[in-house]
């Protein structure tokens, strides 16, 4: 039997077109839910953390000659010259709480460098019981430990060091070790 008769062949061949159709709406389907699947079930089971560095600098950089000279700073009863301040925001900007480390937050400072003061300035929430605690570690150099027992997605802290030496935002490199979370952390420029 001819398919040119009397309905002609787009008759036979509209049911063609709509089975493929039908089959490619199927295919997409499924494609786009399991796509969609994963980016939430990535994003329900996803912890980051991120540091920012604000503040990165020697105290007395570009400081008048003449009032520098009268500036003496002393730390356990010696002069200090090159006093660097290092100001971070360390923020958890993960969809998941922090909780649990298993070694707290971590900055490693540089053999040549000695350190001089840490603190935590603020926290948010107020209150979240977020310290710096200053070690010296066997083999040279310092480290300051920030442990905290949580910090919730868009929670985080700012934390000041000071120390006699210099230490670039390159060098700066926290470390952690909890649950889903990369062993080290690069300090970021902070974005204005």
């Amino acid at each position: 039997k001819p398919l040119a008769g009397r309905r002609g062949i787009l008759y036979h061949l509209v049911p063609m077109y709509a089975l493929l159709l039908t089959v490619a709406s199927v295919i997409a389907g499924v494609v786009a839910t399991v796509l969609v699947s994963k980016y939430y079930y990535r994003r329900s089971v996803a912890k980051h953390i991120s540091c920012y560095v604000q503040f990165a600098a020697p105290i007395f950089a570009g400081m008048d000659p003449d009032v520098r000279k009268q500036l003496k700073i002393f730390y356990r009863d010696s002069e200090v010259d090159d006093v660097f301040a290092f100001q971070f925001l360390v923020v958890n900007d993960g969809e998941r709480p922090i909780r649990d480390c298993i070694r707290p937050l971590t900055l490693s400072l540089p053999s040549e460098s000695t350190l001089l003061d840490a603190v935590v300035l603020r926290s948010h929430p107020e209150g979240r019981g977020v310290q710096a605690e200053a070690h010296s570690d066997p083999a040279g150099g310092s480290r300051v430990e920030f442990p905290f027992l949580l910090l919730n997605a868009g929670e985080g802290f700012v934390a000041r060091v000071t120390l006699q030496g210099r230490l670039r935002r390159e060098d700066a490199k926290l470390r952690i070790v909890a649950d889903d979370l990369p062993p080290e952390i690069d300090c970021e420029p902070y974005p204005f």
